[in-house]
């Protein structure tokens, strides 16, 4: 606070030129102004001012005391202003872990509605699945999830769980019927996806012998894959401009895929983290 007020004073006089004017601004007496002025010029070793027939002037040595304090100053109220954005979580960084699933349309639609709100939050998106994405929780290398499964992660908090329809995709029209889904042009994703594995329970409860013809990283442009295949993938994932390849089922009747918005561990110490999940929770309403 002495530094402050010096400084101001210093700012004072040069503004006015004068010790005089400066002592009235400053409400103090010129006597009281002119030792606190030569005990700062005494700790620098050097004047601040020099008389000129215009007033009092900055010396260099003034000036730059001048400068690098205003540019202090400048730096104190942007770490204080940063502070305050962060502790209300409107500024930050957020990692959220996301299920190959939900990453190409349902996940990066909801992040855009938040950043809507809160523009000043970086929001990082990390693709993990099932155990992965739990470790990576657990593990605080992510504040929040957007994941399908259900493993338990210790000191997370579900924040809302939904159960999300699968659809059949395929460039050929028609329904999908048992014919198709145990042929040769069966696309599935890779068997680390949780996807895959409920496809696989429904298979050994319908004893139909799938043997996927294509393994995909992910949901595929249904126009780059053979006419005949088929792709399983959830209906909130299927970007609009691929719903036409949506068809319908015959005689089948697919799971649903349990879709969760987790918050990890380390959101305690990141209000944005929690002001996300809580954006994700209501948009799975």
């Amino acid at each position: 606070m002495r530094h402050l007020a010096l400084y101001q004073a210093v700012r004072t006089i040069a503004a006015q030129g004068s010790l005089r004017k400066a002592s009235e601004l400053l409400k103090v007496s010129p006597a009281t102004l002119s030792r606190q002025l030569a005990a700062l010029e005494q700790d620098l070793g050097a004047e601040l001012f020099e008389r000129r027939t215009g007033g009092l002037r900055l010396t260099s040595v003034g000036e730059l005391y001048h400068r690098q304090f205003s540019d202090h100053l400048a730096q104190m109220q942007g770490t204080r202003r940063t502070a305050l954005a962060l502790a209300q979580g409107q500024s930050g960084v957020v990692r959220v872990v996301v299920s190959p699933e939900w990453a190409l349309r349902l996940a990066p639609r909801l992040i855009a509605s938040f950043r809507v709100d809160l523009p000043r939050v970086t929001v990082h998106l990390l693709s993990r699945d099932g155990p992965a994405a739990a470790a990576a929780l657990a593990g605080e290398a992510a504040e929040v999830a957007l994941v399908a499964g259900a493993e338990a992660i210790p000191e997370a908090e579900v924040l809302a769980a939904r159960d999300m329809p699968l659809v059949f995709l395929s460039a050929r029209p028609g329904a999908v019927g048992t014919d198709r889904l145990i042929s040769a042009d069966l696309a599935l994703s890779g068997p680390d996806l949780r996807l895959r594995a409920l496809i696989d329970a429904m298979a050994q409860a319908r004893r139909l012998p799938l043997a996927p013809g294509l393994v995909l990283p992910g949901l595929t442009d249904p126009a780059l894959l053979p006419e005949s295949a088929v792709q399983v993938w959830p209906d909130a994932d299927v970007p609009d401009a691929w719903r036409w390849a949506i068809r319908p089922a015959r005689g089948l009747v697919l799971p649903d895929l349990p879709l969760r918005v987790v918050l990890g561990p380390a959101s305690a110490y990141q209000p944005a983290a929690q002001r996300l999940a809580s954006t994700l929770a209501r948009g799975l309403d």
